[in-house]
């Protein structure tokens, strides 16, 4: 079990492989994940190693105990929504993992009004996502969210848009720690920084609906006015 422990305490990034160019020298080949990086630090042992999967496969002894260790200990990074969907399509204990990483870009607003529906496709998908991991990652514990606003106009306030599939990501029980970095080119930093705070302490919360005063915490913050196309004030 100290092996274990030892072996399964870094990061795991998962990420699908190259559908275009698998196809070039493939034509029948299908997008797959893949361990993108091995390379993982151990907080505990203090060294980088590099993560033998293939220890799974020794018997069905060492496979049914280091399963445990793999989901329980690993951080996992998936970087799209497509992995995640992927991911909780295969995975076989989804109710075990307690770290998360994930990366997401909201659709920016299309210049064109018939465009506006890929749009509503796009946070479509990220909300059913988001609900999905709520549903299936019960034993979540530590979350790491990135994630950069394209929608505009904006406010940074929890009934914005982008802040709602947050609020279905806590789930019904909430996330003990929650890290989020904003990332919006027409806040500055302290703005974004604060609202994160609040959408954090939001997400960790179990009840059903937001209070008001963690809600008012933000309302008073506006975006910051335009005054060119590339000149922010």
């Amino acid at each position: 079990n100290k092996i274990y422990d030892l072996l399964f305490a870094g990061y795991v990034l998962i990420c699908r492989s190259h559908p275009v160019r698998e196809r070039l020298e493939n034509p029948q080949a299908i997008a797959r994940l893949h361990l993108a990086c091995r390379r993982i630090y151990s907080r505990s042992a203090g060294t980088h190693f590099y993560i033998a999967p293939g220890l799974l496969r020794v018997c069905h002894q060492v496979h049914e105990e280091a399963t445990v260790f793999l989901y329980e200990n690993t951080t996992f990074r998936l970087e799209s929504v497509f992995t995640v969907n992927k991911f909780l399509n295969i995975v076989p204990a989804a109710d075990a993992i307690r770290k998360l990483e994930l990366r997401h870009s909201t659709y920016g607003e299309p210049r064109l009004t018939e465009d506006r529906k890929w749009k509503h496709r796009h946070d479509k998908k990220w909300m059913n996502t988001c609900r999905r991991i709520a549903e299936n990652m019960t034993s979540l514990e530590h979350l790491k969210l990135e994630l950069q606003i394209c929608d505009w106009p904006t406010q940074l306030n929890l009934a914005a848009a982008w802040a709602k599939p947050l609020l279905v990501l806590k789930g019904s029980t909430g996330i003990h720690r929650v890290d989020i970095t904003l990332i919006h080119d027409a806040f500055n930093e302290q703005r974004l920084q604060a609202t994160a705070n609040v959408v954090a302490r939001a997400m960790r919360t179990g009840e059903s609906k937001v209070r008001p005063e963690l809600a008012g915490d933000v309302t008073t913050i506006r975006p910051i006015k335009l005054a060119g196309p590339q000149e922010v004030t």
